[in-house]
């Protein structure tokens, strides 16, 4: 995937030695979104106007909003698959989470 998305954009493929790997977005548990996941969700909206779900797309979003092992200046890319659909899944939560606050 990492050569796809490298030809898609027209550069070259980052080593695999650059690849970090982790668990570390899993948090309470697969389909258990925290206070900082439904952050990230209003924040990259609020932002970008782009929908994350709260199982995949706004775990890796928080924690690149928030980790700090990353290298200043060097690129990073998100690839999103989808979102707004998975929000459905989570409508009482994602409707007390995502409200703006008053």
């Amino acid at each position: 995937m990492i050569s796809q998305t490298a030809d898609v954009l027209g550069i070259e493929a980052p080593s695999m030695e650059k690849v970090r790997v982790t668990d570390r977005t899993l948090g309470a548990g697969y389909g258990q979104p925290t206070e900082g996941v439904w952050q990230a969700l209003r924040t990259i909206a609020g932002r970008e106007g782009v929908v994350l779900d709260p199982v995949y797309t706004g775990k890796a979003a928080h924690h690149l909003l928030t980790a700090t092992e990353f290298e200043p200046d060097v690129p990073i890319v998100f690839v999103h698959t989808g979102g707004a659909s998975g929000l459905f899944g989570y409508a009482p939560e994602a409707t007390r989470s995502l409200a703006p606050n008053e």
